[in-house]
């Protein structure tokens, strides 16, 4: 099997999910922003990993054009958040992202898994502080009607949050190689 394991990242968290996913299948991993790829030829499986912002996916176009011209190529996709994608709160915000970021004519061929990754609070960017402000309150309220996902995202406002697990990828890894 030839994989090629692709990323985009901001703080750090895509890419050492994209590092470990693409030591496991002994694939190239890329950086999308540095070197996207100009096909997918000989490729079997293709990976995209990216971070949700703002309850939407970075663009992915340097992934998608490519995927569209590989009828044979297997299509997964990553995303990476700083919530619990169990919860059904995030688990419906990183399904209508990904309906977004997926192309009408791969939406059948292309399988989806949700990780945890995090959030660094002291060194984000003015804008996605900014973001996170608004975000935050909605966060805080549904932590006061008693969900304990939101509880645990307010305990970490403010601070450097850390969940990615390489364990976490084990049912893409499988997916990959079936």
């Amino acid at each position: 099997m030839i994989a090629l394991v692709t990323y985009r990242s901001r703080y750090g968290h895509s890419r050492r999910y994209a590092q470990w996913l693409a030591e496991s299948l002994s694939a190239q991993c890329v950086d999308l922003d540095e070197s996207p790829p100009a096909s997918f030829d000989g490729v079997d499986v293709a990976v995209v990993i990216a971070p949700i912002y703002a309850g939407s996916l970075l663009d992915l176009d340097a992934f998608m054009k490519p995927a569209i011209a590989a009828p044979a190529t297997k299509l997964i996709g990553v995303t990476v958040c700083g919530g619990n994608p169990e919860s059904a709160d995030t688990k419906k915000i990183l399904d209508g992202a990904t309906a977004a970021a997926t192309p009408t004519e791969l939406s059948n061929r292309m399988r989806w898994f949700h990780l945890r990754g995090g959030i660094d609070y002291p060194n984000l960017h003015f804008a996605d502080r900014t973001i996170m402000k608004f975000a935050n309150q909605r966060i805080k309220q549904q932590a006061r009607g008693g969900d304990a996902d939101a509880a645990e995202q307010v305990a970490g406002i403010g601070k450097h949050l850390d969940h990615s697990n390489p364990d976490a990828l084990a049912p893409v890894i499988a997916y990959a190689r079936s």
